[in-house]
């Protein structure tokens, strides 16, 4: 408990607010404090992200606005894409300071097929959604699905 004429300062508990107003107060002869009683306010505040090539930052503002003081926001990437490392929730820690490293958003690719026999995998297109490898069949020799079917010409004179 506090004495008339006693002085304190108000400290926000969490470092990354500050107290507003932040002026001491004093303990007055009618028994309330002098001055308007502080609330705790951000005080470090973070410029927006680059944005990611192929994907985006959930919890973003669209309006460029500062985030505040651990605000928290995850790396998304667009269909098609993957995130190249781990997948890291960003926070706001210091004045312009991200937790975490930027992220690339890198397009899936697969690996080629096996050779088929008596055939072969035409095109170079092998990213996610992307379909013109085409497959071409020996001469001699056709596609039906998956059977191969030898065709046996015999010419009859």
């Amino acid at each position: 408990m506090q004495s008339y004429g006693d002085l304190i300062n108000p400290v926000c508990v969490d470092s990354g607010f500050t107290p507003s107003p932040s002026a001491p107060r004093t303990c007055q002869d009618n028994g309330q404090w002098s001055g308007q009683e502080p609330t705790c306010v951000p005080r470090i505040t973070c410029n927006t992200l680059p944005g990611i090539t192929n994907g985006h930052y959930n919890n973003s503002y669209a309006d460029n606005s500062p985030y505040y003081y651990n605000h928290a926001i995850t790396p998304i990437c667009d269909n098609g894409y993957y995130i190249d490392g781990p997948i890291v929730t960003r926070k706001c820690i210091s004045i312009n300071t991200w937790s975490e490293n930027d992220v690339e958003c890198l397009r899936i690719t697969c690996s080629n097929p096996n050779q088929t026999y008596y055939g072969q995998y035409n095109g170079s297109q092998q990213s996610y959604g992307q379909t013109s490898v085409v497959i071409a069949a020996a001469v001699g020799w056709i596609f039906l699905g998956v059977i191969l079917l030898l065709i046996v010409m015999f010419y009859v004179r």
